[in-house]
């Protein structure tokens, strides 16, 4: 999971979120926006695992968002080391 940000040629920011399977580089879940709230990047992989069943471990790059006792707890839940 990671995070990556670009400018549109209008000057507006936005932010991209991105779930990539990590064994045939797949992607799981990409949320584009201009704000992503940390609500909202908590709730797409909870969504995957729905769709596609829990992992054994998770990749996460570095960001405010990912630093989150929610997150940290809802992989305790499933059994999944971050």
């Amino acid at each position: 999971m990671g995070q990556d940000q670009g400018v549109l040629r209008s000057g507006r920011r936005f932010r991209a979120f991105r779930a990539i399977g990590k064994y045939n580089r797949e992607a799981l879940r990409i949320e584009v926006n201009t704000i992503l709230e940390a609500a909202r990047v908590i709730r797409a992989p909870g969504e995957v695992i729905e769709v596609r069943g829990a992992p054994l471990s998770t990749c996460m790059g570095k960001g405010p968002e990912f630093i989150s006792n929610s997150l940290a707890g809802g992989a305790k839940g499933r059994v999944m080391a971050l």
